[in-house]
């Protein structure tokens, strides 16, 4: 019986000494990124860029620079280069092309194409391209959410 509580007592001690030793691990922490928005880090760090297969080509209607609709198709590729093919919606005789590369915000859920002469923020989604307002920001209004660019499925 004695050798029971001893037991009993010894695994305690152990216990308890290696919980106060043991540093506390946040499980979220907010941060802001490139755009000023704030999203939530997780610690295991899974975010668009590391967890989803981004690369590849989306097409649909976006909002070009000048406020005129385009029908656009963007390929990105996973060695941080795009190619931006559009054309204005009631004009589509003149295709323009822009070629470059492309960054990453701090908290890998957005990215920047590198010429300022197109619609050029995009947040990266389960197979969409978001396009964002000429600061980064998300668009609101009378269009949030409505310019995407949906991914490819071949």
């Amino acid at each position: 019986m004695q050798k029971v509580s001893l037991s009993i007592l010894a695994v305690s001690l152990l216990f308890i000494i290696s919980a106060c030793g043991a540093e506390s691990v946040p499980v979220q922490q907010q941060q802001a990124d490139t755009f000023g928005q704030t999203d939530a880090i997780v610690t295991t760090l899974h975010n668009s860029q590391n967890s989803l297969d981004w690369g590849g080509t989306y097409h649909g209607v976006i909002m070009g620079n000048d406020s005129r609709l385009l029908n656009a198709k963007l390929t990105i590729d996973y060695d941080g280069t795009f190619v931006l093919r559009y054309s204005y919606i009631n004009d589509s005789n003149n295709v323009f092309t822009y070629s470059g590369n492309f960054s990453w915000n701090s908290a890998g859920s957005a990215i920047t194409l590198d010429n300022t002469n197109i619609p050029r923020y995009y947040r990266v989604g389960e197979n969409v391209l978001i396009q964002l307002d000429s600061y980064g920001n998300n668009v609101m209004g009378h269009f949030p959410g409505t310019f995407q660019l949906i991914k490819n499925m071949e």
